[in-house]
């Protein structure tokens, strides 16, 4: 089943959406918490005035209000296609808020299957969007560095092409694009900074990676 948002589009997500809201125990969880230490593992802010956390998602400053559960937008888009935060960027940035460890990034690339337990579930219908990145940039190597871009990737010598994110302050993602030739279909690799596992379950990661994918091809 393919997973509809409030509007009624398809959203490709097929795990978690129940009319495009999380489970309230999560809001609950995250409002029980004592701000300055979300604050201290996350290195979010928290807006006493909005009663809100400041996060930055990618390129999007977002305002998380646990009372209200909600997440507002309040940067301006990357583009006219720039939606604002939908299912995935309200699950991610929950989550993160709530999870989040104190711990650097590791500066080191792994692949899914180096993920504990990855191997087994980035399949089917967890299987990770690279395939959209392959079908949308694989003859295009700029226009994929260009719209990277736009939603905050930074160029990192991967492959034909390759962009690095900063999805949250503590988690870091690259993509990496081979081009097609005569000899090779094009090819996609979603890589994580190792220390990734430590802020979110395999689900969560998997709701990342379409995040950061759905905008790319968005905007």
């Amino acid at each position: 089943m393919t997973a509809r948002n409030a509007s009624g589009q398809a959203s490709g997500d097929t795990f978690f959406e129940k009319d495009d809201k999380i489970d309230p125990m999560y809001w609950k969880e995250l409002m029980s918490m004592d701000p300055l230490d979300v604050c201290r593992r996350s290195l979010a802010a928290y807006n006493e005035t909005e009663r809100a956390y400041e996060l930055r998602v990618l390129n999007d400053d977002l305002l998380v209000y646990s009372d209200q559960k909600r997440v507002t937008r309040v940067s301006e888009p990357a583009s006219g296609n720039d939606r604002p935060p939908g299912f995935n960027a309200v699950l991610v940035s929950v989550h993160y808020l709530i999870r989040a460890k104190e711990i650097p990034i590791a500066r080191e690339y792994i692949t899914e299957t180096e993920v504990t337990d990855g191997g087994f579930f980035f399949k089917g219908p967890h299987a990770l969007p690279s395939w959209k990145v392959e079908k949308k940039f694989g003859n295009d190597a700029a226009m994929f560095i260009e719209k990277g871009h736009l939603i905050g990737g930074k160029p990192v010598r991967f492959g034909d092409a390759a962009l690095e994110f900063l999805v949250l302050p503590r988690v870091r993602i690259a993509y990496v694009l081979w081009i097609s030739d005569d000899e090779f279909p094009a090819r996609s690799q979603i890589l994580f900074d190792a220390s990734a596992e430590k802020h979110f379950a395999l689900d969560v990661l998997w709701a990342m990676c379409n995040l950061v994918t759905n905008k790319l091809l968005a905007v």
